[in-house]
C-alpha cells in the first residue's frame, strides 16, 4: 500500500471517530472535548470537523463554538435501513393525515437545539399555516420538538443548555416547567402546542421510531385555533399518532 493512500486511510478513520464521537452527546462537543475524546490533536480534530461542515455532517454554533451533528447523516442511514429515504417512506402517510385533518402537516428531525423540517405538505384549506422543508424552529415550544427531546437519553443536559425564550402568553420560559411538560409528553406519546410558538396556531405531533423503537424523527399537523378546536383534539390526537406508529 503507497504512502499517500495509507494517509487517506487514517484520514477517514479519524473522521469517522470524531463522527462517533459527536453521536455519544446529542447537546454537541468543543473541538478540546472531542480531540481528547478521539486522542487527536487539536489541529487535526479542527481540520476534519470544518471539512464535515462543509460537507453538511456537522454544524458549528457560532456562539458556543459546540459542533454537533446536523441530520444529513439520518436521511443516509434510513436509505441503508428501508431502501429509501425518509422523506420518501413517510410521503404515503403524510397525505392520509392531511386527507384525514385537513391540516398542514410536517416531518421533522432534531437538528442541534432545533427542529428541521424534512417534509411538508401545505394544506388546502384557505386560512393555512406554512410549513417549509429546511424550515427550522425551536424544540421546546414546538409540539414535534417537545416529542423529540423527551426521548433524549440526557434530557436533563439538553434542557439545560436551551435559551427559553418567550414568543406567546403560552410559552414554556422555566426548565422546570418544561421538565414537566417533557415527562408528560413521553409518558402520553404525543405533544400538543396550543399557541406557545405562535398566537392563533396550534399543533399536534406524535415521535416517529425505527424498528430499534429509537424515536429518529415526529409527525405533526398545524392548523388555525378557529379549526383545531378542544372538541376536535381527542380525534386529531388519534390521526397523528396512527400516522407517526404507521
Amino acid at each position: 500500500m503507497s504512502e499517500d493512500n495509507r494517509k487517506s486511510i487514517n484520514v477517514l478513520q479519524r473522521a469517522f471517530q470524531l463522527v462517533e464521537c459527536l453521536s455519544e452527546n446529542s447537546n454537541g462537543k468543543r473541538i478540546l472535548q472531542l480531540a481528547e475524546d478521539a486522542s487527536l490533536p487539536p489541529s487535526t480534530t479542527h481540520r476534519i470537523l470544518q471539512t464535515l461542515a462543509r460537507m453538511r455532517y456537522v454544524h458549528q454554533d457560532s456562539s458556543s463554538g459546540v459542533y454537533r451533528l446536523t441530520g444529513k447523516l439520518l436521511d443516509i442511514g434510513s436509505r441503508a435501513v428501508i431502501g429509501r429515504s425518509l422523506r420518501e417512506e413517510s410521503l404515503p402517510h403524510l397525505r392520509r393525515l392531511r386527507e384525514l385533518t385537513g391540516e398542514s402537516v410536517h416531518l421533522v428531525v432534531l437538528d442541534g437545539d432545533k427542529v428541521l423540517t424534512v417534509e411538508a405538505l401545505l394544506s388546502e384549506e384557505r386560512n393555512l399555516v406554512d410549513s417549509r422543508v429546511g424550515q427550522r424552529e425551536p424544540v421546546y415550544c414546538t409540539a414535534v420538538g417537545k416529542c423529540l427531546v423527551a426521548q433524549l437519553p440526557q434530557v436533563e443536559d439538553f434542557i439545560s443548555r436551551l435559551e427559553l425564550v418567550r414568543f406567546t402568553d403560552n410559552t414554556i420560559c422555566t426548565v422546570s416547567a418544561l421538565r414537566e411538560e417533557l415527562i408528560r409528553v413521553g409518558e402520553q406519546g404525543y405533544a400538543l402546542d396550543w399557541e406557545e410558538n405562535e398566537v392563533g396556531i396550534r399543533c399536534i405531533a406524535a415521535p416517529v421510531g425505527d424498528p430499534t423503537g429509537m424515536v429518529v424523527a415526529s409527525v405533526g399537523i398545524s392548523g388555525p385555533t378557529v379549526r383545531i378546536q378542544d372538541e376536535k383534539r381527542d380525534a386529531l390526537i388519534s390521526y397523528v399518532v396512527a400516522a407517526a406508529r404507521d
